[in-house]
């Protein structure tokens, strides 16, 4: 798709992708269901995972989010933005499991995030957005989009 708005259900499932602009996608399942689709989707491109809080993870929430961030570097996923407080453990398993340098950083807010982002993705990259809708990450979504529309 290139240039207009996805017909999906809003930021669910959505795909979009134009010669100037990286693809985005929020896929609605388990986090670790997304990642690997994050992955077979992406073929030979750079890989973004963008993740906050999971609140549907349950009472073993920190640990989930842990192994979320592991997940994300056994998969190769190029880089893992982990956005918020309650999600940190993400960016601290994927660290004990091997990241390194920049592969997964931490930003505290929505805000820092989407800085991050329209500074870092370039042209072929593909993103994946996820997060429990209380986390606000509809908003980088929508932020990326909007950079689409803008350059597709």
């Amino acid at each position: 798709m290139t240039g207009t708005k996805p017909t999906s259900t809003p930021l669910r499932m959505t795909w979009a992708s134009s010669p100037a602009v990286p693809s985005v996608s929020q896929i609605a399942s388990r986090p670790s269901g997304s990642l690997k689709a994050l992955v077979g989707m992406a073929g030979d491109r750079r890989t973004w995972a963008v993740l906050g809080e999971m609140r549907e993870l349950g009472p073993d929430s920190a640990a989930e989010h842990d192994a979320v961030g592991r997940l994300a570097v056994r998969l190769d996923v190029a880089r893992l933005v982990v956005v918020g407080p309650d999600a940190r453990p993400m960016h601290l398993g994927a660290s004990l499991e091997g990241s390194w340098g920049e592969e997964s950083v931490y930003v505290p807010d929505v805000d820092a995030a989407v800085t991050l982002l329209r500074e870092q993705v370039r042209p072929g990259d593909i993103v994946l957005v996820k997060a429990s809708r209380a986390a606000g990450l509809e908003r980088v979504a929508t932020a990326l989009l909007d950079q689409l529309l803008d350059h597709g």
